[in-house]
């Protein structure tokens, strides 16, 4: 089951079988052997049934290969919105950038549908507005691109690249927004995308209950950053409440 080919590539590249790749990973079949282009199975899985099972087995979500590409750039542009899903869930990180420049929006706007460039702004943290080493953007691929994106993908994207000002910390947070909070002191508040809101641009209302459940999370997967910190008394009490 471990056996490669010339290109390196074992039985697990382009399984399409759940039970085929069960069968595989039973018999020892290295979950992340890499091929001649350090791509490992996980690149060429279709399937989000199989790319599931493959993580479950402890595949590198985020592991590179000579192009500095990982399985979510390859996902992005097939269009598998699923596959993303999976990806992301598992830890896939969307801002990494390849030797190009290019973050996956580069790859994944021809043809793109607009619920899949907000998915890879709005919870992968794809930056909008990164240049290539071309000095290229993502506006201008879109421009271009053969098939066309679909509706309402150039107008997000320029909107997503102009609010992108601050670099949002992780998912389910926008960019840091500055709030005055007297002469000699500067505040901020994360601003929440609403997830109820179907073109994405929406924000949670500060104080709202919706805004402090994500708050709350937002501690938990990024205890790091101190949440605390940022925000006046009611807001700490309820990070400290949520997070233990």
């Amino acid at each position: 089951a471990g056996d490669a080919d010339v290109e390196g590539r074992t039985a697990l590249f382009g399984v399409q079988s759940v039970e085929c790749a069960q069968l595989l990973l039973d018999h020892k079949c290295s979950v992340d052997a890499r091929d001649c282009g350090l791509r490992t199975a996980l690149f060429e899985t279709e399937g989000h049934a199989v790319m599931r099972l493959l993580l479950e087995a402890r595949a590198a979500v985020n592991a590179r290969d000579q192009q500095q590409q990982t399985a979510l750039f390859k996902a992005s542009e097939r269009g598998d919105i699923a596959a993303v899903r999976v990806l992301l869930e598992a830890g896939a990180d969307g801002s990494i950038i390849d030797n190009k420049g290019q973050t996956v929006l580069f790859g994944a706007v021809p043809g793109a549908s607009l619920e899949l460039i907000r998915l890879l702004v709005c919870e992968a943290w794809a930056n909008p507005a990164v240049k290539d080493a071309k000095g290229v953007t993502v506006q201008q691929v879109v421009k271009r691109a053969k098939p066309a994106a679909g509706p309402g993908v150039a107008d997000y994207l320029a909107k997503a690249a102009r609010a992108q000002a601050v670099p949002a910390p992780t998912r389910g947070a926008a960019a840091v927004d500055p709030v005055s909070s007297g002469e000699k002191r500067r505040r901020y508040r994360f601003a929440f995308t609403d997830p109820a809101d179907d073109a994405g641009m929406a924000q949670l209302p500060f104080g709202t209950p919706q805004y402090g459940e994500a708050l709350a999370q937002l501690a938990k997967q990024c205890p790091w950053l101190r949440i605390n910190v940022w925000f006046d008394g009611s807001s700490q009490q309820l990070v400290k409440t949520e997070t233990g």
